[in-house]
């Protein structure tokens, strides 16, 4: 991990490598921080290309570690290699029984409402995907959160809290239009391990797009063809702004440098694109703040 950097510097310098290369996999030992997957994910971008922490091979691939690779790295992609630390294996006689640890249990529980193709929507400290299907998920180990603001969708609504046993309580509820214009608290949430907030947009009768916020760009009209039509808060009027579109694979496709764009008070941002039909994410960056929504391309 130490040497991703350098070996890919020196990969690079051969001709043509740079065009054919996609992405930055690297293992994550002992010892070796978080800070070092930062400078990997910032040369990353200055070729265009996505990163991956493939391996994690000793006992702590916990959900923090898995936090802070998608999030504080900004990881396309995340393996856990090693059995090690995370199951216990139990001889009885002549056979033997597995059971899950902790931690096994907690990934498993995220993997199991994020799916295959699924895109992370916002930059906080929980982990938020959107699926393909249109599905938001919210994820936190150790709970943090206890209320949805303003950012978040609305729709039929469940979450699942995984108590200090490890055992899984489901509740259900709504979230209205009023519901997304301040702080809601969420029902049943007391202490436990993790928490999964399951949002489907659009199933009681509400709009899913709120006025725009620093954690949501609106996106107009869906699907898009040959540009992309922006929205952003008016708090960005006037700013320069940077704009990035990325492919399911974390691939940048498309970007726009700062400067290159302002926000402006006359409506829209229209960006003309040249992309083949697919799931793409659309990033924007304006004085520090970033928000990103999933836009589905059909030509």
């Amino acid at each position: 991990m130490s040497n991703a950097i350098q070996w890919t510097k020196q990969i690079v310098a051969f001709p043509d490598a740079k065009a054919a290369l996609k992405e930055m996999s690297y293992h994550r030992y002992s010892g070796t921080g978080f800070e070092v997957a930062v400078e990997i994910r910032k040369y990353a971008d200055t070729l265009g290309i996505g990163t991956s922490m493939l391996e994690w091979w000793f006992d702590n691939a916990t959900p923090d570690v898995l936090r802070t690779d998608l999030l504080t790295a900004g990881n396309t992609s995340w393996q856990e290699a090693s059995i090690s630390g995370h199951f216990d294996l139990i001889r009885e006689g002549d056979s033997v029984r597995i059971t899950r640890k902790k931690n096994a249990i907690l990934n498993g529980i995220l993997t199991r409402y994020v799916k295959p193709g699924a895109m992370r929507i916002a930059d906080d400290d929980g982990i938020i995907m959107r699926n393909s299907d249109g599905s938001v998920v919210g994820y936190q180990s150790p709970i943090g959160m206890d209320v949805l603001d303003e950012g978040w969708p609305t729709g039929s609504c469940e979450s699942i809290v995984v108590d200090s046993n490890f055992l899984e309580h489901r509740y259900q509820f709504i979230r209205t239009y009023k519901d997304s214009l301040g702080l809601k608290g969420l029902p049943h949430l007391k202490g436990g391990r993790a928490v999964v907030i399951i949002i489907r947009p659009n199933t009681v009768g509400v709009d899913e797009h709120q006025p725009p916020t620093f954690k949501n760009i609106l996106v107009a009209p869906m699907p898009v063809k040959d540009n992309v039509s922006i929205t952003v808060p008016h708090e960005w009027d006037g700013l320069p702004m940077r704009v990035r579109i990325v492919d399911m694979q974390g691939r940048v496709v498309m970007s726009v440098s700062d400067g290159d764009v302002s926000v402006g008070t006359s409506g829209p941002l229209s960006i003309p694109i040249d992309l083949s039909n697919g799931l793409y994410s659309v990033e924007c960056v304006v004085g520090g703040e970033s928000a990103r929504t999933v836009v589905v391309v059909e030509r």
